[in-house]
This record gives C-alpha cells, sequence and structure tokens, in this order.
C-alpha cells in the first residue's frame, strides 16, 4: 500500500510538471531496452510487415506521424494481431499526441501480447505516459506497477 501511494504522489509531481509531448525515444523505448529480462520475446512476422515497421520509423524521424500510422495500419492489414505493429501504432499516437489512441492501442498490447520483455515494458510505459498525459492518475500508478511484471530475473545458481 505504501509502495502505491508513493507512486501515486509521484505520478501527481510529475503530471505537474509535464506539459509538452513526450518523447517515445527517451520516455519509452531506451529505458526498455534495458529490461533486464532474461525472457525476451521477439515475433515472427513476415518480411513485407517488417519493412512496412521499418519505413514507419523513417516517418517518425521526419515527424510525418499520419504517414507513419497510415504505414502501420497497412502493416496491420497483413499482421492484425501483431503485438508488435499495434505497439508501434501507440507509440505513433503518443509522439503526435493523441493520447486515448496510444493507450488503446497499448493496452492491447498489454492483454494480447508478450508477458515479458521490452515489448511487454514498452506497452506498459505507453499505457503510462497516456495515462499521465490525460490526467488519469490511478491508471498511471498501475502501469508504472506493472513495469515491474515484465522483468523475470535469472534464478540463482549454486
Amino acid at each position: 500500500m505504501k509502495k502505491l501511494a508513493v507512486l501515486l504522489v509521484l505520478a501527481i509531481m510529475l503530471s505537474a510538471c509535464q506539459n509538452t509531448k513526450p518523447n517515445v525515444d527517451e520516455a519509452v523505448r531506451n529505458p526498455s531496452d534495458q529490461h533486464g529480462s532474461v525472457i525476451d520475446v521477439k515475433p515472427m512476422l513476415p518480411d513485407a510487415v517488417w519493412s512496412l515497421v521499418e519505413q514507419a520509423e523513417q516517418f517518425k524521424v521526419q515527424a510525418a506521424f499520419e504517414q507513419a500510422i497510415s504505414t502501420l495500419q497497412r502493416a496491420l492489414r497483413i499482421a492484425p494481431n501483431s503485438p508488435l505493429v499495434q505497439q508501434h501504432l501507440a507509440e505513433m499516437h503518443l509522439a503526435e499526441g493523441d493520447y486515448q489512441e496510444a493507450m488503446q492501442w497499448s493496452e492491447k498490447v498489454v492483454k494480447h501480447g508478450p508477458q515479458y520483455g521490452q515489448l511487454c515494458q514498452r506497452a506498459r510505459r505507453v499505457v503510462s505516459l497516456s495515462a499521465e498525459m490525460l490526467g488519469l492518475v490511478d491508471k498511471q500508478a498501475q502501469a508504472l506497477e506493472s513495469i515491474a511484471l515484465c522483468v523475470q530475473k535469472a534464478q540463482p545458481r549454486y
């Protein structure tokens, strides 16, 4: 209970400081790169999907979020249940400032995607940031707390 109270206070403080769109790489992807889990789920997708995801990333670099989202929607037509594509869509909506849409896509990944590793953490970070931007403190605290559940530590060897 104390942990939740601390998270709520932290969330409120961060909400008061936040007045710009989050940087997806700094706030979501970079922290998740060092996820520390011995289990990480790597999706198997057709080459066409990977190509479209890479193309969307190039649009993101150019801040052409609408084109990135359109490209990812094409990828989603090829692989409709892909948590990776859904997460990329969530991150593009987050970068664009459409926090409700970002949260909806990431919540799909949380519900149906991998339970460990980088993608798991990225989804929960987007839910947290979106909730923060929408003023949903309870949801933000829940998402922040659930990030740790994405990490499966190695068992000690004796």
